[in-house]
């Protein structure tokens, strides 16, 4: 089964939002994307649930 993880850099007032993964590392909101759903839609979901507020995407780039 294939899948793909997308994240979203959350940057306010020249400050990273950054989340502590169960291992204990930092990382950027990311989840895991759902069947047909653009990575930027992915990486949005994961930034709206961890904040829980409304947020936008501003820049996006795709790696391919």
């Amino acid at each position: 089964m294939d899948y793909e993880v997308a994240g979203g850099f959350v940057v306010e007032d020249k400050k990273l939002l950054l989340v502590e993964e169960d291992s204990g590392k930092l990382n950027v909101p990311s989840a895991v994307s759902e069947p047909g759903e653009l990575s930027s839609d992915t990486a949005l979901r994961a930034v709206e649930k961890i904040t829980g507020t409304e947020c936008e995407v501003h820049k996006y780039k795709s790696r391919m």
